[in-house]
C-alpha cells in the first residue's frame, strides 16, 4: 500500500510499508520484477535511500528492495533493544513480505553483520555480499543470479 511523502518518497521504486508482528511499520522501496529477491540492508546510521544507484542497477534484471530501519526515514521507532537479533528480525520481516524463489542479501557495514544473521536462519538459497561499490555489488548480483 503507498504511504503518504516522507523524504525521498518514489526515488527508489515504489514505496510501501509493512507490518510487524509487534505492529511497528517499516518503509521498503521496491523495484523490478521477477522470481529473483536483492534486499539492501544499508550500514548503521543510513537511510535505505544509501542504495539508489545499486539499487536502480539491480532492478533492471530482478526485484530489488531497501528499506529503512526502524526509526529511520518513514519507518516507526522500535521501543524494544536494537540488538542484532531484533535488527534480524525486521530483514526476515522485509524478506518474508516479497515473494521470490532466490534471495540474495546484501549489506553494507553494519548491515553485514544483520544480513549474515538473516542468512544463517534462513534454509534457503541466498548469498551475502559486502561491498561498498555500487557497480561491483551490480556486477556480483548479475553473476549470482547468472
Amino acid at each position: 500500500m503507498p504511504i503518504s511523502p516522507v523524504p525521498g518518497s518514489g526515488l527508489l521504486g515504489e514505496d510501501r510499508m509493512l507490518t510487524t508482528p509487534g505492529g511497528r511499520r517499516l518503509r521498503t522501496m521496491v523495484r523490478g520484477s521477477g522470481d529473483d529477491l536483492v534486499v539492501l540492508e544499508a550500514g548503521l546510521g543510513m537511510s535505505g535511500l544509501y542504495w539508489g544507484p545499486v539499487h536502480e542497477l539491480i532492478s533492471a534484471g530482478s526485484r530489488v528492495v531497501a528499506y529503512e530501519r526502524a526509526g529511520y526515514g518513514g519507518s516507526d521507532a522500535d521501543t524494544d533493544p536494537r540488538t542484532l537479533e531484533r535488527l534480524a528480525d525486521d530483514l526476515g520481516i522485509v524478506v518474508d513480505a516479497v515473494p521470490h524463489r532466490r534471495l540474495v542479501l546484501i549489506g553494507h557495514s553494519w548491515g553485514g553483520p544483520i544480513v549474515r544473521t538473516a542468512a544463517a536462519r534462513r534454509l534457503a538459497d541466498g548469498r551475502t555480499v559486502s561491498t561498498t561499490e555500487p557497480e561491483l555489488i551490480a556486477e556480483q548480483v548479475v553473476e549470482l543470479l547468472g
